[in-house]
């Protein structure tokens, strides 16, 4: 079955605008909600009126950016309050009634050869298992940059957890480590197909999120996604509403189809 293809809540200024662009595929209203790192319980009316401006069915992931907050932070101080925030972003996750997070571990090259790595691993565990008592799927997102960036540590960090992952297509195939040769996208997810059950797709990141004019950059990648994992969520990581038809078609045509077909909810991770 071909995966939803989703949208991220802020790609256009206004939610009512974003939730017509996701309005336009067919099946529900597919959207990844960015937390604000400032005001985490801004999740709760803003879920609520995605859900009511909608319409329709809506299926609803959400996204813990990079930057107020970090696990994998130098400071043990402020690592440990991060946790506490990734904690609270899981439990308002299960209030809205979401049943994924997507959470990044930015981590230095080299940080394995120090203790930030094991208590950055031993953090993320924890967010996994509370993720798991309230029914909220931990993903944890690959960088463009430093450790996770490398399949080898980013799978140690994943099992040591016992995470699930959302692959950036993105960062996986402009990454440090493909740009040296030493992994393709495509190797990268094979890597990690056992635990993939998102992605998010646009064609390379340099230095922001580019869109694809075509596929020959990450289709291999996709294919990857397509054949050997469980994915069945792709968001289109881009914040203009023409990249993002424009991007949502190029995936459509790997499909061979021009309209996704909705997948039944017993396909679905």
């Amino acid at each position: 079955m071909f995966p939803r293809i989703a949208i991220c809540a802020h790609a256009t200024p206004t939610l009512a605008e974003t939730i017509s662009l996701a309005q336009e595929a067919a099946g529900p209203v597919c959207i990844e909600y960015s937390f604000n790192p400032s005001d985490l319980p801004a999740v709760l009316s803003d879920s609520a009126a995605i859900r009511r401006l909608a319409g329709r069915d809506v299926e609803l992931r959400y996204h813990f950016p990079l930057g107020r907050y970090e696990l994998a932070d130098l400071d043990e101080s402020a690592a440990a309050d991060a946790l506490v925030q990734f904690l609270s972003a899981v439990e308002l996750v299960a209030r809205s009634g979401g049943t994924y997070l997507t959470v990044h571990a930015a981590l230095h090259g080299g940080a394995h050869e120090y203790p930030v790595f094991d208590r950055t691993k031993e953090r993320l565990r924890t967010l996994v298992e509370r993720g798991r008592e309230v029914g909220v799927t931990v993903c944890l997102e690959n960088l463009r940059w430093g450790l996770t960036s490398e399949p080898q540590h980013f799978v140690d960090l994943v099992e040591f957890a016992d995470s699930a992952v959302t692959l950036d297509v993105g960062h996986a195939v402009s990454s440090e480590t493909a740009r040296a040769g030493s992994v393709t996208g495509a190797e990268y997810a094979h890597m990690l197909a056992p635990r993939i059950v998102g992605a998010h797709v646009y064609d390379r990141e340099d230095p922001h999120h580019i869109a694809p004019t075509d596929l020959d950059r990450i289709g291999d990648t996709l294919r990857v996604l397509l054949e050997e994992t469980a994915c069945r969520w792709w968001v289109i990581e881009l914040f203009s509403a023409e990249e993002i038809r424009s991007t949502r078609a190029l995936l459509l045509s790997l499909a061979g189809q021009g309209r996704a077909e909705p997948a039944a909810a017993s396909e679905l991770p």
